[in-house]
């Protein structure tokens, strides 16, 4: 019989948390924060 394994959800509200969580640097985080905030401004124009 196989055992069921769990996943731990992680919830986070910002940037820097996704990236602490996910065990990135923080310039990785930066970027990631700029290349979001570039789409919604990308979105909104088209």
């Amino acid at each position: 019989m196989a055992t069921a394994k769990t996943r731990k959800g992680v919830t986070v509200c910002m940037a820097e948390e996704l990236g602490r969580a996910l065990g990135l640097a923080v310039a990785d985080t930066a970027e990631m924060e700029f290349r979001s905030e570039l789409t919604v401004a990308l979105a909104k124009i088209i």
